[in-house]
């Protein structure tokens, strides 16, 4: 029951265009992107990403090529 309505919300704000803007500028104002590494994940091949085990950065400064990495 609660996915149905989640669902039936989630449509109604999806096709107000207003409302989308306003969480669009807050997401972009107030968002951070963070992670971390799983744990027993710090192998040797996984090395590369060790920068990225204890990682936090706010949305406005993620470069576009790593947003999209």
């Amino acid at each position: 029951a609660l996915d149905g309505a989640r669902d039936i919300l989630s449509e109604q704000f999806g096709e107000t265009a207003e409302l989308l803007g306003k969480l669009r500028e807050h997401l972009w104002n107030n968002g951070v992107v963070t992670s971390s590494v799983v744990e027993g994940k710090e192998t040797a091949e996984e090395e590369k990403f060790r920068d990225y085990y204890q990682y936090s950065e706010t949305i406005r400064t993620v470069p576009s090529h790593r947003a999209l990495a």
